[in-house]
């Protein structure tokens, strides 16, 4: 875990104005210059996200097992680059989005497509 705490109070500030707050994994994670710049050349659609965070978090519920991924960009069209990290080893992988809906049709999941844990909505409360 990263030691800066301004950087840790910023997570947990974005955690809370999400509502993630209470069972996402929280392992922050900080994308050098060089994973940014790549993260910006994948060509995506016209709602593509047009800039990238330097940093995030886990998305992953808090005490998963492997590795930690967390949403660098948006590329729209069913798309994300994530960023996947275990350890001092990262990588950025394009996905797709899960495409699962709650029984009530009301909530989406937010992770990626073929992720092992519960979907968001059963745990991002």
């Amino acid at each position: 875990m990263l030691e800066d705490p301004l950087f840790s109070v910023a997570v947990l500030e974005y955690q809370i104005a999400t509502g993630r707050v209470r069972n996402s994994c929280m392992e922050p994670a900080r994308l050098g210059t060089a994973m940014v710049a790549v993260a910006l050349e994948v060509e995506g659609g016209p709602d593509a996200e047009r800039e990238v965070e330097g940093e995030g978090f886990c998305n992953l519920l808090h005490g998963h097992r492997g590795s930690h991924y967390t949403m660098v960009r948006e590329l729209g069209e069913g798309h994300a680059v994530w960023m996947q990290w275990r350890r001092n080893l990262a990588r950025l992988l394009v996905m797709r989005d899960c495409e699962e809906k709650s029984a009530n049709g009301g909530d989406i999941c937010y992770l990626f497509l073929g992720h092992r844990e519960p979907h968001s909505w059963d745990w991002a409360r």
